[in-house]
């Protein structure tokens, strides 16, 4: 799906939903790097990054925290033998998701 067209999906696409669509798509990449920043650090667990891979791993889980911390509140981690697998980033992208790719172009 090309992002730019669903942007503009029809001439009724308001400026507030163009802002609240980018806005979306701009969360979902964070979101995205954060689970990439996630399995880095689980795999490689010497790695302390510095300068400006420090900055952008701060940036990137200060900005994402705030929701992912909502919905820790009331969905449990699901565990699996010995791994907790912690749904609330996947709640998050999902309603995220729909927000931005089905509600934002009706606005």
């Amino acid at each position: 799906m090309n992002f730019l067209a669903a942007a503009s999906i029809g001439h009724e696409t308001t400026i507030v939903g163009k802002i609240l669509f980018w806005i979306g798509w701009i969360f979902l990449l964070l979101l995205l790097a954060r689970v990439v920043f996630s399995y880095v650090f689980l795999f490689a667990r010497d790695y302390t990054p510095s300068g400006v891979m420090l900055l952008l791993v701060e940036s990137i889980y200060s900005a994402t925290d705030p929701g992912i911390k909502l919905f820790r509140r009331f969905i449990p981690p699901l565990r699996l033998g010995s791994v907790q697998l912690d749904l609330s980033l996947m709640v998050l992208m999902l309603i995220v998701s729909i927000f931005t790719f089905s509600v934002t172009p009706l606005l």
